[in-house]
């Protein structure tokens, strides 16, 4: 009895453990399971990105034979449409120009469904001319997404058959957004064709902001000077986008009547960066109170400060130095190091004493940057010593003869 008891344990005992092995296979399983084909992979990326789809980034380092496959794989007419769209991008992003026939294929293959269009612009992102007609066609579809795509790829192919297509695009029925679109495909057309239009868009009392910047930059790339009143009544947007745009129109052919309207920038936060561009190139001296007023003002943020920094730079106004080093004093940590290393720039050796004080902080960024400064300014490559900087810098009694003044 005991021996078949021990049996009839034994025997329950494998049966849980054979059942409790196969859950854990069944768990564990997956995870050793073959890897999906690459182009099944690449299906599945929510962004066909080579930062965001590991599949891509491994497409891209194996090159010949993996594009190849993906080429297979795309004018199969089993692979879905969905498949075809994302596996359509991925050539496009890989440059695979020797397979535009397996993009064609795919395109013709889809009919009226959505995705050809897709294809269609990853053809237009590889220079393939076959793909404009379909996508003149798309212009006119009730999907936005569609037309944004179309009109996207027209740019790309720089299809000057399709411009008054897209010039019809700027009028004011058509959505912002494709607008926008439209007025940037027609600057990489470079059709002069567009320039009433675009004209309309920009001084059009409702315009959406994007499509109003994208509607001056186009102007400034087509060299349409018509855009100046325009552009200089704009320079104070409550739109950032419209405002920069406004300067970089402006910047295309620069006319002195258009100087105060650079000037109206200078002394708005989120206007100065191009502006302070311009003004160091064409306007000078004349810009000089202004771009000092703004690095007064410590209410730029890092990108245009670091604009605002270079054009006083260039321009070098009597006294620049100085506002830099009261900056320094009450400036933020970032603001600081960019100081830093606009001061030897310059050439205004009277702030050495100025500067020298911090090196005794104890924030080793701040010390590194501040003997950057001390060093490019002076040509002493004297390092972090405090000392020997006092010493040059006169603060503690006489100053050699190759002293700061």
């Amino acid at each position: 009895m005991r021996s078949q008891a021990g049996a009839g344990t034994r025997g329950y005992a494998a049966t849980r453990w054979a059942v409790t092995a196969a859950a854990l296979l069944a768990t564990v399983g997956p995870a050793h399971a073959a890897p999906l084909p690459l182009a099944d992979q690449i299906a599945e990326c929510r962004s066909v990105d080579v930062a965001a789809c590991p599949a891509l980034q491994i497409a891209a380092a194996s090159r010949a034979g993996a594009v190849a496959e993906l080429a297979r794989v795309l004018a199969n007419p089993a692979t879905t449409a969905a498949h075809k769209a994302k596996l359509a991008q991925a050539l496009a992003t890989l440059d695979a120009r020797d397979h535009l026939d397996a993009l064609e294929q795919a395109a013709a293959g889809l009919a009226n469904s959505p995705e050809r269009t897709d294809v269609r612009v990853a053809q237009a992102r590889l220079g393939d001319a076959r793909a404009a007609a379909d996508l003149e066609k798309a212009l006119n579809s009730n999907d936005l997404r569609t037309r944004l795509l179309a009109v996207a790829g027209l740019g790309l192919l720089r299809d000057k058959a399709s411009a008054p297509a897209l010039n019809k695009l700027l009028s004011a029925e058509t959505p912002g957004r494709l607008q926008a679109e439209a007025a940037r495909a027609l600057a990489a057309l470079g059709d002069q064709s567009a320039v009433p239009a675009l004209l309309d868009l920009v001084g059009g009392p409702t315009t959406y902001p994007p499509a109003r910047a994208e509607a001056l930059r186009a102007l400034a790339q087509l060299g349409a000077t018509q855009a100046h009143v325009f552009s200089a009544m704009l320079a104070d947007h409550s739109s950032r986008d419209v405002a920069n745009a406004a300067m970089t129109e402006l910047s295309s052919d620069w006319q002195v009547w258009t100087a105060p309207a650079v000037l109206v920038a200078l002394e708005t936060p989120g206007r100065r960066g191009v502006a302070a561009r311009l003004a160091a190139e064409r306007m000078g001296a004349d810009a000089s109170a202004r771009l000092l007023a703004a690095v007064k003002a410590g209410d730029s943020d890092s990108e245009e400060r670091a604009y605002v920094l270079d054009a006083v730079a260039q321009v070098k106004p009597v006294g620049a130095a100085g506002v830099f080093v009261a900056r320094l004093a009450v400036a933020s940590r970032d603001e600081q190091i960019e100081l830093f290393q606009a001061i030897p720039k310059l050439g205004d050796r009277t702030v050495v004493p100025d500067l020298v004080p911090y090196l005794g902080s104890a924030d080793n960024g701040i010390v590194s940057h501040a003997v950057y400064a001390l060093e490019n300014l002076t040509n002493q490559r004297l390092g972090p010593d405090i000392a020997a900087w006092r010493k040059y810098a006169g603060l503690d009694g006489a100053k050699p003869k190759d002293a700061a003044p």
